[in-house]
């Protein structure tokens, strides 16, 4: 069974290829908000844990023989907001706790289509919680 966890971590850093549109200040839009390229803890590169990136399609991959799949970034993009919203969301403004919902589901969605692209009949299940 293969497992990924990495501490801290949001959605949104495993729902893309790449950080080729991060922006200049290390931003990408999502959901109509400025989101930090930055994985890890408080968006902050030195938390991150050993690997800087991991693309959506690693994901997929690593998964493809699976019966079912479970997605668990149950509170980080929220308390990313609750806690260290400048680091996470930009010096603009920030998303609410529900807000941040918006930017999860977007995530979710790219990550859920990619495993599907490679094995359509991988069950997906999403744990989710927001206070």
């Amino acid at each position: 069974t293969p497992r990924l966890g990495l501490q801290g971590w949001s959605t949104w850093g495993f729902a893309y290829e790449s950080q080729d549109d991060c922006d200049a200040q290390g931003y990408r839009r999502i959901a109509g908000w400025n989101v930090s390229c930055t994985n890890g803890w408080a968006c902050t590169e030195t938390w991150r844990g050993p690997h800087e990136y991991i693309s959506v399609t690693t994901i997929a991959q690593g998964v493809k023989n699976a019966d079912a799949v479970v997605l668990a970034n149950f509170c980080n993009d929220g308390r990313n907001a609750q806690y260290c919203p400048h680091e996470c969301y930009g010096s603009g403004p920030v998303p609410t706790l529900m807000e941040t919902t918006d930017i999860t589901v977007e995530g979710l969605n790219r990550t859920i289509r990619a495993v599907h692209a490679e094995n359509p009949n991988v069950v997906v299940f999403v744990l989710a919680k927001y206070d």
